[in-house]
């Protein structure tokens, strides 16, 4: 069997919780519990207004969110309301695809503090990352909310490591597997995770795996996407002889940063520079 040198895993689950799904129930207990059982931390990318909706009725959003924080996992910030205040799409929040307008930048920052203290006022927490809703981008307007807010990390899809972006550090995942995921695609998905996971672990010691929250409910497909990942992270940990390093995503940032004093941006995606973590 190859061996690997202690990979560090983040998992993280976008979009708690979606508003209109008819997916129920919607919770994601069942897959915490999965995770759980391997020792994986999960990392909640959350839109703080459900908290105001009727997902949070009879407060059983802040009560699964509370339980989640208290067995380790991490509550970050995706957008505010997860819809746009200019053509009302819940697709994006501040950068209008419909249209081509952005929000102004005073404007966002007012949402996304009110999203931050929001979710501190209910949960007792700080979210240290913040991510946009849908197909939102990057653009200099977000940046600049984001550095006045004083958030150390975003969130990235698609590169390996982390790297700074404009002057905040950001936190990759690599892919979304289980989007929609079938039971015919059940196995080929696996098996391109596992792939992905075997190459990644070997050339950059770290893997970044993403979902989506209605997904990964009971209530879906009779619950495929949890067995998908009760089977991946039995997988993985017997590849690796069980060292792997579930981290969060701030505890990973947080870690690289210190393993890397100095270097702002030891890897650069645009110029293929391979950096691999140490144990």
């Amino acid at each position: 069997m190859d061996k690997y040198s202690s990979p560090i895993v983040v998992i993280r689950i976008d979009d708690i919780f979606m508003l209109d799904s008819e997916i129920e129930p919607s919770s994601i207990l069942n897959f915490a519990n999965t995770a759980e059982k391997h020792l994986a931390k999960l990392t909640l990318h959350t839109i703080p207004a459900r908290l105001l909706q009727k997902t949070n009725n009879y407060k059983r959003m802040e009560k699964e969110l509370r339980r989640h924080i208290t067995f380790g996992h991490e509550i970050t910030q995706h957008g505010y309301t997860h819809q746009c205040a200019i053509c009302g799409s819940t697709g994006h929040e501040f950068d209008c695809s419909a249209t081509g307008k952005i929000v102004a930048q005073d404007i966002q920052v007012a949402q996304i503090r009110k999203g931050r203290d929001l979710l501190t006022q209910v949960l007792g927490i700080h979210p240290r990352a913040f991510g946009p809703s849908g197909t939102d981008r990057y653009v200099p307007q977000m940046i600049a909310a984001m550095k006045q807010l004083r958030f150390p990390y975003h969130t990235d899809v698609g590169n390996h490591l982390p790297f700074i972006d404009r002057g905040i550090w950001a936190i990759p995942v690599q892919n979304d597997y289980c989007w929609a995921l079938s039971k015919k695609k059940y196995r080929s998905v696996m098996n391109k995770a596992i792939d992905d996971f075997k190459r990644h672990a070997k050339q950059y010691g770290y893997f970044g795996i993403l979902f989506h929250d209605h997904f990964t409910r009971i209530g879906y497909e009779n619950g495929v996407v949890i067995h998908w990942l009760d089977e991946f992270l039995t997988k993985i940990n017997q590849i690796t002889d069980g060292n792997i390093r579930f981290m969060t995503l701030t505890e990973f940032g947080d870690w690289y940063r210190k393993r890397y004093p100095g270097k702002k941006n030891p890897y650069h995606p645009m110029k293929g520079n391979k950096t691999t973590l140490g144990a």
